[in-house]
């Protein structure tokens, strides 16, 4: 494996994984899961998907596949239940 190859893995696997969106008390709301590919998952605290972010087309799409917006605006998918 070149350096490059190498380097490029690593990118990969550090971009990847579990992310909390937490609000402004430090409360978690949810986590974006980061796709190798660059897409993204968003998830509310006990798991439901509520969207995705589709990097290749630059869209975020809502659970049911609806198109919502253009670029990545997931967290506007995230409620702060008191």
């Amino acid at each position: 494996m070149s350096k490059l190859e190498e380097f490029i893995m690593h990118v990969k696997e550090a971009t990847t994984g579990k992310i909390p969106v937490k609000n402004f008390s430090g409360k978690i709301l949810g986590y974006i899961e980061y796709k190798p590919n660059g897409d993204q998952e968003l998830k509310n605290y006990s798991g439901m998907i509520l969207g995705t972010f589709n990097a290749t087309r630059n869209i975020t799409q809502n659970y049911s596949g609806t198109i919502l917006n253009y670029g990545n605006t997931l967290t506007m998918l995230l409620k702060d239940t008191k």
